[in-house]
């Protein structure tokens, strides 16, 4: 057992402390016990920190430390001679309730008491207590409180796509913070695609130099990366996406290919100028063209990949190493006679086959490196081998796709990111609620699940309003219990948590604010903020396709419109549900009844103050016909409620459900199902199965 004792010197009162309410934190605790009682902190406040601390627990403790300078402004000094009033305990063979070794026991009464089983533990401990700091009137305190905690599942990851846009280091960075205090312990990053091969290689420099418009994480960069990782408990998983997605390997070694031609980085199909073109045509060409993919047959193809990935995981000491695997349509191997003869030689029936194949022998080099392979849920076969682990991604309007049932009974591991797809556009609850989770009759051979931001739709501009505060959600989902399904007490905790992430430096709100700034040509006044807490980007995949249907020139280039500034989450509707939730309970209530309409009123004059303001703030027009529609709707539900000129309930209700169909320059209103709900009499349910289209 191992003791490690922090000194603080604190000069404190302990008194009863009604509190109003639970304190929210995120991932909800496993166990949570209030007293009533606080603990109060004077200024003063001092860590005597041992040389023989473990090295993970001297930077956490050090992480703490900064986090409650900059918190409190109260500067932390070092007295040694003073009685132990924080004790942090490492005990490698302490049960606990879990078998999980992340478990940790966080208890507050005259003093605080840290205990786990390992170093992460320990360090999942300091961010739930850097939640609990509290501050009143009196000044700051911790609430007296007893925490068991421990984690639903092991893998709680998030993949960034840092091949379609790059995203520089300081942002990765800040989002390791946000994953350390969402207690998430996986990144992965996929450092390859038809856009860009997006890391320095010594051994083929080609591949970085003419595969990514110089952008590109040096080796450095990732050793540095990694190392931030690793301090806050988190491994880095590399990807890269083969057989597909490639094109951007043949920019400088086009031998590897299977069509022999000249290539250059971007999207994979070529859409061009002034010719009609929709989904259906979209979906012929996924199905018809030769894609950039890689030779399977050639044994140099195999050699260079040995090498590659040899260097490559020198970079990552973590345990994973992932190949992709995916979206592969196999035309490119079906047109070329060598590797048609190739399949008929090796008794291979088909390109599935043939996939398998490559699959197989990649993983014979991946295992030799000492690592263990991830793919996507295509490459999966039923006598793949059992090392390999799945990570299941499709959504099911797909049509058939892979269930976790079937891998696990299959004798292999899974891990899930169907759902938690952020740029997909959907709000939180959606992740939070994800039936993958909430209906496995079992958790075994799950290892977990992982958030995904692919970056098609995302650049380094928008890169952390797109993710934060919403993977909290994927977060809590993987952590927490399964019976933890209060959507609105969640939002109640992520609005507090996600102040939690401006304090640790995350600059999410900062890019709403810079982008709307740039989009009016001027500062943010408040009803502007009023005006856009009321509306998102268009939710599901309506983006992306409109997107993919536009001729190349014109996709994914920059991002300027307000559903590029506007996160696909909103508090305000969740605070403007909950008005309406009390006063449907008592609506001969004056005050509340006043309370609602002066918000109505609020927003029925929207709609002259955008159209004022959209003279000197042109960009405002592309939205005027939804913010017309919002006005005209909170107008009919004020008359209604004011008793005067009211019109008929099936015409306020025919407009209300107008407004639930409006997508104006993707952007849509947020706030439509609370308006039905004055109407109604009855608030109506959150709906749990929104649509990808």
């Amino acid at each position: 057992m191992k003791k490690i004792f922090l000194t603080i010197l604190i000069w404190f009162s302990v008194f009863t402390l009604l509190l109003a309410q639970k304190i929210a934190l995120l991932p909800i605790p496993q166990k949570v016990t209030y007293t009533g009682l606080s603990l109060r902190i004077d200024k003063k406040f001092n860590f005597d920190t041992p040389s023989s601390s473990l090295p993970l627990v001297q930077n956490g403790i050090k992480k703490f430390q900064n986090f409650w300078e900059k918190k409190t402004l109260q500067k932390v000094t070092n007295l040694n001679s003073q009685s132990n009033d924080l004790e942090v305990i490492i005990e490698n063979d302490w049960k606990g309730e879990s078998n999980s070794i992340e478990e940790y026991q966080v208890q507050i009464d005259s003093k605080i008491h840290l205990k786990a089983k390992t170093e992460i533990g320990i360090l999942h401990g300091f961010e739930t207590l850097a939640q609990l700091i509290q501050t009143d009137s009196l000044g700051y305190f911790l609430p007296q409180i007893s925490i068991s905690d421990w984690p639903r599942f092991e893998h709680r990851g998030l993949m960034i796509d840092v091949a379609r846009h790059f995203i520089p280091t300081d942002q990765i960075l800040r989002s390791l913070d946000a994953m350390a205090a969402s207690k998430m312990n996986v990144l992965h990053l996929h450092l390859s695609d038809d856009e860009g091969f997006r890391i320095e290689s010594k051994k083929f420099p080609l591949l970085h130099q003419k595969g990514s418009n110089g952008e590109y994480f040096t080796q450095e960069e990732i050793i540095n990366i990694v190392e931030f990782a690793s301090n806050r408990g988190i491994i880095v998983v590399p990807e890269f996406d083969l057989p597909g997605h490639s094109q951007s390997w043949f920019v400088g070694y086009p031998n590897l290919a299977s069509e022999k031609k000249e290539y250059q980085i971007g999207p994979r199909f070529i859409i061009e100028e002034g010719k009609p073109f929709n989904m259906m045509m979209m979906s012929q060409l996924i199905n018809s063209t030769p894609t950039p993919t890689i030779n399977p047959t050639e044994e140099k193809t195999y050699q260079f990949l040995e090498t590659l990935f040899k260097e490559m995981s020198a970079l990552f000491p973590g345990p994973y190493f992932h190949i992709g695997m995916d979206e592969n349509n196999g035309v490119a191997w079906r047109k070329n006679p060598k590797i048609q003869d190739f399949m008929k030689r090796k008794g291979i029936a088909n390109e599935h086959d043939l996939q398998a194949y490559f699959g197989e022998r990649l993983n014979q080099i991946v295992t030799k490196i000492g690592k263990q392979t991830l793919v996507w849920e295509e490459a999966y076969h039923s006598n793949m081998s059992k090392n390999m682990v799945i990570q299941l991604w499709k959504p099911a309007m797909m049509g058939k796709v892979l269930q976790s049932k079937e891998v696990v009974d299959n004798q292999q591991q899974v891990v899930i990111s169907r759902g938690f797809y952020l740029d997909y556009f959907m709000p939180a609850y959606f992740h939070l609620m994800n039936p993958e989770f909430l209906q496995l009759k079992s958790d075994k051979g799950v290892l977990g699940g992982e958030a995904a931001i692919w970056t098609e739709l995302v650049d380094k501009n928008n890169f952390e309003l797109r993710i934060w505060p919403r993977a909290v959600a994927v977060a809590t989902r993987l952590w927490s219990a399964k019976e933890e399904q209060q959507v609105e007490d969640f939002y109640d905790a992520l609005s507090s948590f996600d102040l939690h992430l401006t304090s640790l430096g995350l600059q999410h709100h900062g890019q709403i604010e810079g982008h709307l700034k740039t989009l009016l040509q001027a500062e943010l006044t408040e009803t502007d903020r009023e005006l856009f807490s009321l509306l998102v980007p268009s939710k599901g995949l309506k983006r992306l396709i409109n997107s993919m249907t536009q001729p190349t020139s014109k996709q994914f280039s920059h991002f300027e419109q307000f559903a590029d500034a506007l996160p696909s989450d909103s508090f305000n509707k969740w605070k403007f549900r909950k008005l309406i939730k009390d006063y449907l309970v008592d609506t001969y209530n004056p005050a509340k009844k006043t309370t609602v309409m002066l918000q109505l009123r609020k927003w029925a004059s929207l709609s002259d103050y955008v159209k004022n303001k959209s003279k000197s703030s042109p960009h405002l027009k592309s939205i005027i016909p939804l913010v017309d529609q919002i006005s005209l709707c909170s107008r009919m539900l004020y008359d209604k409620l004011n008793l005067m000129n009211a019109q008929p309930d099936a015409q306020i209700l025919a407009e209300i459900s107008k407004l639930k169909k409006m997508n104006v320059a993707d952007v849509e209103c947020v706030i439509s199902d609370e308006l039905e709900s004055i109407l109604a009499g009855k608030l109506k349910e959150i709906d749990l199965k929104l649509s990808l289209f």
